[in-house]
C-alpha cells in the first residue's frame, strides 16, 4: 500500500498530525487503543495546554529548538481549534487549562484518521524514493514522507516502544540519555523513616533545585516526595544533586518570632504547618521562643526555610509521566522536524530531546510538533 504519510505511533502527536495533512496518510500504532496517555493524563481530565507556554518551560540539550514549532502553534491555537469543534475546557490555576471531557478529544483525533491497531514494525528501509515500513500485518506500507511519534519509555504499562530510538540511531543520529521525568524523587535513607510517617500530608512550599525555584504543592509519601512542585522539579534534577524546600513560603518567620517570642514553639509552628510536619521540626526545642537561644533559632529557620537533602533516586519510568531525553535536536530541524540528513523523514512529540514541565507542556509540545511537520509535509505534497 502506497501513501504520500506513514506516521507510525497513535499519541497525541502522531493523530493531530494526520489531522492536519492534506495528503493520503495511514497511522500505524503498536496496542489496542490510541492517544492511552492522553486519556490518563492530568488525573483524566487532560491538562492540554497553557497560557504560559514559553522556551523556559522545557529541558533540551538546545533549549531553544523548540521555539519554532511554538510559535507555529501557540496555546490560543490550541484553545481556537478545540472551539471550532466543540471540544470543552476550563483554566485552573497558574493558566492551565482542563479538558471538561477527554473522550472528546480523543474521538476528535480519531475521526476521519486512518489508524492501523495492533502493527508491530519488524524493519524500516529506504528504496529509491520512497520508504517501505515492514510490519507484521501481513503487506508493506509504502511512504514518501515518514513521522516518527511512537513516544517514550514512560507510564510502559499503557504500551510502550523504543523503536523510534533504535530507529533514530539507525539512521546515524544520536540519543540524548534518557531518563524518568516529572515523577516522585525519594528519601535518603538517614531522613527516610521520620518523614515516610508524613504519607498523605501535603502542603505548600517552594523547592529549589539548581537556579530553579518552583512554589507549588508537595506531597509526603511512603517513601519521598511528591506533588505539582516535586513533579515539576524532578524534569531538572540530576543524580546526586540536592534539593532544598522552603516550607514557609511567604512567610517571614523572623517576624513571627518577634511577635511572638512568649509562644512555644509547637504552638507557632501548628498554626503554620501541617500538625504532624510542626511536631517534627518543634521536638527538639518544644520551649516558648523566649527561652531559646540565637543559635537555635538559626537552626530552627534552616530547618524550616533551608530544608536540604539528596534525594535518593527517582521511581522509575512506571510512575514517570514523561521521558527526559530523546532524539537528539542536532539531527532535526527546528522548522519542520525534519531529519537533517536523511530525506523525507520527522520526528515529533516525545521521542525528541524536547520535555515540559508539568502543567499542559509536553501535551502542547506534541500538538506544535505535529503541526510543524504537517506544514512541511502538505508544502512538499502540493508541490510534488
Amino acid at each position: 500500500m502506497i501513501f504520500d504519510t506513514v506516521i507510525v505511533g497513535a499519541g497525541a502527536a502522531g493523530l493531530l498530525c494526520a489531522k492536519s495533512l492534506k495528503g493520503t496518510c495511514v497511522v500505524l500504532e503498536m496496542t489496542q487503543r490510541p492517544a492511552r496517555k492522553v486519556a490518563v493524563s492530568g488525573g483524566g481530565h487532560c491538562n492540554c495546554t497553557n497560557r504560559n507556554i514559553a522556551f523556559e518551560h522545557y529541558y533540551s540539550q538546545n533549549v531553544h529548538f523548540c521555539k519554532s514549532a511554538l510559535a507555529q502553534f501557540s496555546w490560543k491555537d490550541v484553545v481556537g481549534l478545540f472551539a471550532s469543534v466543540g471540544i470543552g475546557y476550563q483554566e485552573s490555576d497558574c493558566g492551565k487549562l482542563f479538558l471538561l471531557n477527554v473522550k472528546e478529544l480523543i474521538d476528535y483525533l480519531q475521526l476521519n484518521v486512518n489508524i492501523i491497531f495492533n502493527v508491530s514494525i519488524n524493519f524500516i528501509e529506504r528504496v529509491g524514493e520512497l520508504w517501505i515500513v515492514h510490519s507484521n500485518y501481513g503487506t508493506d506500507f509504502c511512504c514518501k514522507h515518514l513521522v516518527i511519534a511512537t513516544g517514550g519509555l514512560s507510564c510502559p504499562q499503557l504500551g510502550i516502544s523504543d523503536f523510534g530510538y533504535r530507529f533514530a540511531e539507525q539512521l546515524g543520529m544520536a540519543i540524548e540519555p534518557l531518563s524518568p521525568a516529572l515523577v516522585r524523587l525519594d528519601f535518603p535513607k538517614d531522613i527516610c523513616e521520620e518523614f515516610t510517617k508524613l504519607a498523605g500530608v501535603s502542603l505548600p512550599a517552594a523547592v529549589t533545585v539548581g537556579n530553579r525555584t518552583i512554589t507549588d504543592e508537595v506531597l509526603f509519601t511512603h517513601y519521598g516526595l511528591s506533588g505539582p512542585a516535586i513533579l515539576t522539579v524532578s524534569l531538572w534534577w540530576e543524580a546526586d544533586t540536592s534539593l532544598q524546600i522552603n516550607w514557609l513560603p511567604g512567610v517571614d518567620f523572623k517576624k513571627v518570632i518577634i511577635n511572638d517570642r512568649n509562644r512555644k514553639v509547637k504552638s507557632i509552628l501548628a498554626d503554620l504547618l501541617p500538625k504532624r510536619l510542626a511536631k517534627i521540626f518543634s521536638q527538639n526545642c518544644d520551649m516558648p521562643l523566649a527561652n531559646m537561644d540565637k543559635s537555635t533559632i538559626d537552626v530552627l529557620i534552616g530547618q524550616l526555610t533551608r530544608f536540604t537533602f539528596i534525594p535518593k533516586n527517582v521511581v522509575g519510568y512506571r510512575k514517570a509521566e514523561v521521558t527526559r531525553g530523546g532524539v537528539s535536536t542536532r539531527f532535526l530541524s527546528s522548522k519542520t522536524m525534519a531529519a537533517k540528513h536523511v530525506p523525507d523523514v520527522y520526528f515529533i512529540g516525545e521521542v525528541v530531546d524536547v520535555t515540559g514541565e508539568l502543567g499542559g507542556y509536553n501535551l502542547h509540545w506534541a500538538w506544535a510538533s505535529a503541526v510543524a511537520a504537517a506544514k512541511a509535509i502538505n508544502i512538499a505534497v502540493a508541490e510534488a
